[in-house]
């Protein structure tokens, strides 16, 4: 690409083993009751930040631009940038000089002159104006696409911290949804106890079983509470960004809108790669180091210096004035230093950024298109669980449950129908983060609703 191409812009969670008692009792109590402490003493906060499926882009672009520590050093860049291009408008101040001339250093003449150094023969005062008119306009121009660059800059930190801050939000969702369907599986560990230790009482069933079931109970119970510390994790998280307290999302249906919203956005909406801030960013510094080229070629305008002056001489010889003005022109001659180390720098830095911005929009556009293909492989499969494996895991439980009931079948078959769907709904969360790192993906490399 030549200078002038590039210058056209203007876990594993198993455990085994007999236990019984006090190490039980204790083991339920502490599992427990730590994950609902933790809920019911929040950090207090006069705002909080309420996750919902109605969030977009724009609105988390919001949330984070006034509260992100890391967008601060952005928000310096954006305002000196704006001071440059004001300095850039102004011409050089003029200089005033003052003068005083045939001062004697030997015999006064005339000789008779009384004091030499109090009447001394003349005084001039002068004003100089260097205008600066070749290389001002190129100046003013590539201020101003600084202005632009450092914007665009801004804009493109500010949608990084609003994509982190999605990412946070999304494994809060997936979070929520683990422990949503964990605590339904306690509650039915709960129940298959009961009915466990009521055969004990009544005979028809071994103390092992009792044992098998409290086990069973408490592993549950660990994992409710490994998702409630994910909770807590993704809920810290999303404080960096938004400056508050994180809340949770009200319930499970409200996550799954939020994950369902992203995935129908990624795959509507259609890519606009060159709106993104970053490539508006390459651009704007492609357009002010062709600026800076056209400056560097004024150089070889000569740019004067004008001079205008008054002089007051004391002795008036013939053809002489007491009182005088003057007017002088100087100006560099461009014979060594032309500006030819500027030009070529300047549309090597053009070549540079236009370079860049090629490259990036074309890993963009092949990435969107291996992004858009997993998100469809991901999609079935996602389907295929929710549709097909998924409710034939549920209705294995419930007969299997319902013959554990009947005492028709033992309770280990009870417990392994339960894994097997904790299983299973293990895999559908797992499947929907998936999903929504791949939604999320797609809309950082340029499928978006901004």
């Amino acid at each position: 690409m030549n200078s002038q191409n590039s210058c056209t812009i203007h876990p594993k969670r198993r455990s085994g083993g007999r236990l019984r008692g006090v190490l039980v009792a204790l083991s339920v109590g502490c599992l427990v009751t730590l994950p609902c402490r933790a809920r019911a003493e929040p950090p207090s906060t006069s705002e909080e930040f309420h996750p919902s499926a109605e969030l977009d882009l724009a609105a988390l672009s919001r949330a984070v631009r006034d509260h992100s520590p890391a967008l601060q050093q952005d928000h310096l860049a954006v305002d000196l940038s704006q001071s440059d291009a004001r300095q850039s408008r102004l011409i050089d101040n003029p200089v005033l000089d003052a003068a005083v001339g045939t001062i004697p250093l030997g015999t006064a003449n005339p000789s008779d002159l009384p004091n030499p150094l109090q009447n001394i023969p003349n005084y001039g005062v002068g004003l100089s104006i260097h205008p600066d008119l070749a290389r001002r306009g190129a100046r003013i121009e590539r201020a101003s696409h600084l202005v632009e660059a450092a914007d665009a800059q801004r804009r493109a930190s500010v949608r990084a911290q609003a994509l982190s801050l999605l990412r946070s939000l999304g494994d809060l969702a997936i979070a929520s949804l683990r422990q949503s369907a964990d605590v339904r599986l306690v509650t039915q560990s709960r129940s298959a106890l009961a009915l466990a230790r009521d055969r004990v009482r009544t005979g028809f069933g071994p103390p092992l079983d009792a044992d098998r079931a409290e086990i069973e109970l408490l592993r549950l119970e660990q994992q409710v509470a490994a998702d409630q510390g994910d909770i807590l994790a993704a809920q810290a998280m999303c404080g960096q960004f938004v400056g508050s307290r994180c809340a949770t999302f009200p319930d499970e249906a409200e996550a799954r809108r939020f994950l369902a919203r992203w995935f129908s956005r990624a795959e509507s909406m259609p890519p606009r790669i060159e709106t993104r801030p970053d490539l508006l960013a390459l651009t704007a510094l492609q357009a002010a180091a062709c600026a800076e080229e056209r400056q560097a070629y004024s150089q070889r305008i000569p740019d004067p210096t004008i001079r205008v002056g008054y002089l007051y001489d004391r002795f008036v010889a013939s053809g002489n004035q007491q009182h005088s003005m003057s007017v002088s022109l100087s100006t560099p001659l461009a014979l060594i230093d032309h500006g030819q180390s500027g030009i070529q720098a300047a549309q090597s830095r053009a070549r540079r950024f236009a370079e860049q911005k090629r490259l990036t929009i074309r890993s963009s556009e092949v990435r969107i298109d291996s992004l858009k293909r997993a998100l469809m492989t991901q999609r079935q499969r996602l389907g295929t669980l929710q549709e097909q494996v998924l409710p034939r895991g549920q209705a294995i439980l419930r007969d299997v449950r319902r013959a554990f009931e009947a005492r028709a079948v033992p309770l280990t078959d009870l417990n392994q129908a339960q894994r097997a769907l904790d299983e299973l709904l293990l895999q559908e969360a797992t499947t929907l983060g998936d999903l929504f790192r791949l939604s999320v993906d797609l809309v950082q490399e340029g499928v978006s609703d901004e």
